[in-house]
């Protein structure tokens, strides 16, 4: 939950192994709360919410070898495009992503980047939506920016 009582994040069945992990200076802003040097991790029926906008969910995620495996996945978003355009005025596209397989390889985090390499769509389904939003320039879609290198659809 978050400290508003909103959910952040549920799974079942976690099974989660970081090595060194620490924590980052909570003043520095834009940069992710934690960092480690590998993983592993498994479980089932994952969702994790975005502020709001969007639900991430699987069916069921494991790792074998720095390798990724998201059965199941879903980007949905919580809003309708409407609703998206109403509420986030200076938003102007919402994403609806599904999969029935994503992998990856090699997970990088560093500052605001999430960086994966090697990424594959099983059967994916992307929808784009655009809203009439007036973005400024340095506006982003997502809370922290995303690399995906080597993308296979």
């Amino acid at each position: 939950m978050k400290f508003n009582k909103d959910s952040l994040a549920t799974v079942k069945n976690l099974n989660l192994e970081l090595t060194n992990f620490r924590m980052t200076e909570k003043d520095v802003k834009q940069k992710l709360p934690v960092v480690f040097d590998s993983y592993s991790i498994s479980g089932e029926n994952f969702i994790y919410r975005d502020e709001n906008i969007y639900d991430y969910k699987a069916k069921r995620i494991a790792t074998e070898n720095g390798q990724m495996s998201i059965k199941g996945f879903e980007l949905k978003p919580l809003l309708t495009q409407q609703q998206f355009a109403q509420k986030y005025p200076n938003k102007t596209n919402l994403f609806a992503v599904v999969s029935r397989e994503m992998t990856f390889k090699d997970i990088g985090f560093k500052d605001n980047k999430i960086s994966l390499a090697e990424v594959k769509f099983d059967s994916p389904d992307i929808k784009i939506m655009s809203t009439n939003g007036k973005s400024p320039k340095s506006q982003k879609n997502f809370s922290y920016d995303i690399e995906l290198d080597n993308i296979s659809l």
